[in-house]
């Protein structure tokens, strides 16, 4: 149970760790037969031969490349943003992040630059008036590709 369940007086046993923070990404899984609600810039396409988990993971790439979504956030609040990616190659880069959350154009961002899947994460505040952010998976640098899986956006 993860609220009270009778205002003051709580019938039964409350337990925290069955409560699970609500995430703000739409299919994080890439698990649609399209991109939607992702949108692509560049090289990106659905894989369902490299992945995290799931049957599909994005791939994005050469560089420069990127699949994006704008997420709803609530003003001035700092939110977790995290998953796993992957690189095909030596010397090319992949970022998960979040931009435009602020008024200053801010971004944050974990690089990925192993061939192995990784999990990483990035934490950022939302500005006192933003409502939006758009969180990407970018290949940066390179002439590989990148891949991001299970990605997750939680406040905290």
């Amino acid at each position: 149970m993860c609220r009270p369940d009778r205002g003051f007086h709580q019938a039964s046993a409350f337990d925290d760790s069955a409560c699970t923070p609500v995430d703000a990404v739409h299919d994080p899984g890439f698990e649609n037969t399209d991109l939607n609600p992702w949108t692509g810039y560049g090289g990106v396409t659905l894989d369902t031969g490299t992945k995290h988990s799931g049957s599909r993971a994005v791939k994005v790439g050469p560089a420069q490349a990127a699949a994006e979504q704008i997420v709803q956030v609530k003003p001035g609040t700092s939110y977790t943003l995290g998953g796993w990616g992957k690189v095909s190659a030596r010397g090319t880069e992949l970022s998960l992040g979040a931009k435009q959350y602020d008024a200053a154009g801010s971004s944050a961002r974990a690089l990925f630059t192993g061939t192995a899947f990784t999990r990483g994460s990035t934490t950022f505040t939302t500005g006192l008036t933003a409502t939006t952010a758009r969180i990407y998976c970018y290949a940066r640098t390179g002439t590989g590709y990148g891949w991001c899986d299970d990605i997750t956006l939680q406040e905290n």
